[in-house]
Order: C-alpha cells, then sequence, then structure tokens
C-alpha cells in the first residue's frame, strides 16, 4: 500500500477548488505542481500526475445531485474515499502504525 501526506492530498484538493471554483488560470502551474507533488507521493511516479489530477477534478466536478443521490458526504471526504480505493493511504507512517 502506498502512502501520501494528509497535507499534499489536501493542498492538492484545495488547490484544485479554486481552479474550477474560478476558473482562473493563473491557478493552472500551482496545480500542476500540487499534482506531481501529489503523484510522487501517492504514486511513486511524477508522470501519474494527470491520472491524480483526473481523479480529484472527477469529483469535484459531480453534480449536486450525484453526490446526494449515493453517499451523503463531501467532495473532499469523496476523494479521500477513492484514493483509499486505490490503495493509497492517507497520514503520516506513524499513522499507519
Amino acid at each position: 500500500m502506498s502512502q501520501v501526506k494528509k497535507e499534499t492530498l489536501d493542498n492538492a484538493i484545495r488547490i484544485s477548488k479554486k481552479f474550477w471554483d474560478t476558473g482562473d488560470a493563473d491557478y493552472l502551474e500551482a496545480r500542476h505542481k500540487a499534482m506531481v507533488d501529489l503523484a510522487e507521493e501517492a504514486f511513486e511516479d511524477e508522470y501519474c500526475w494527470d491520472a491524480a489530477a483526473g481523479l480529484i477534478d472527477a469529483c469535484i466536478r459531480l453534480p449536486r445531485q450525484a453526490k446526494n443521490s449515493v453517499l451523503d458526504i463531501t467532495k473532499t471526504e469523496l476523494i479521500y474515499s477513492v484514493f483509499k480505493l486505490f490503495g493509497v493511504f492517507i497520514g503520516t507512517p506513524t499513522e499507519a502504525e
């Protein structure tokens, strides 16, 4: 099982939400860096950044109706669950013990 620091994942989520909320292209460079950092940590492959971004973006951009139809959780909780489904532990090594 791979792992990612919660702060790393939360940063990628935060920047992605800002980008999708505003559509401001100024967030793109920061978003790309956050996704590369996330991919290196979670998947040990910086080139998986686009897959990591796809997972996060899909969860963020789901219609509000879809969120309430199956699960009553926040989009951030949904992202955590998706990463766990892919075998990524979220937290620090001491939390895993």
